[in-house]
């Protein structure tokens, strides 16, 4: 450790120190625009020391994205407030990094916290679109549907049973 809080120089870029924050997938945008949250989320890490801090996944097309929520850069409009981000991290002393990003099959799912399953409208649309965006695990998605449809027939037909003892 006794180099963690050295400068760190990487051809034309120095680092203030060998802390880095790695990208992390937030799910918190609307149509992929960078937003208070990535300006106050990855500024207070370049607020608190770190020398590099990169952005997420920020997808380089609407139909790449892991979730609906990620950050984009599939779009001129995407770069003003990305630029924002990138200036609070610069301000407070840090190099500013991008994770560029294309989920390819991975994509379309819903964040974690919503069930993290599949997308099926956006799945069948992106497979339209181009075949290499088709689903990596189709036994994944088949498991989903098998579940989906084994709740709708507790819902239909055991439910009303159980409420009649």
């Amino acid at each position: 450790m006794p180099h963690l809080f050295e400068p760190l120089t990487i051809g034309a870029i120095t680092l203030r120190n060998r802390v880095g924050v790695s990208p992390m997938c937030m799910y918190s945008y609307s149509d992929g625009f960078s937003n208070d949250w990535q300006v106050i989320h990855l500024g207070a890490r370049a607020a608190g020391g770190a020398g590099l801090v990169i952005a997420e996944a920020t997808a380089v097309e609407a139909w790449g994205r892991i979730t609906p929520h990620d950050a984009g850069i599939w779009s001129d409009e995407h770069i003003e407030p990305l630029t924002r981000v990138t200036r609070v991290i610069k301000e407070n002393g840090a190099v500013a990094g991008i994770q560029i990003a294309h989920a390819g099959r991975k994509a379309s799912t819903n964040r974690p916290w919503d069930g993290g399953t599949p997308i099926l409208y956006i799945i069948l649309v992106s497979t339209l679109y181009g075949l290499k965006i088709i689903p990596i695990n189709t036994v994944f998605y088949i498991l989903i549907a098998l579940y989906y449809l084994a709740l709708y027939l507790y819902t239909k037909y055991q439910l009303p049973e159980i409420a009649k003892s």
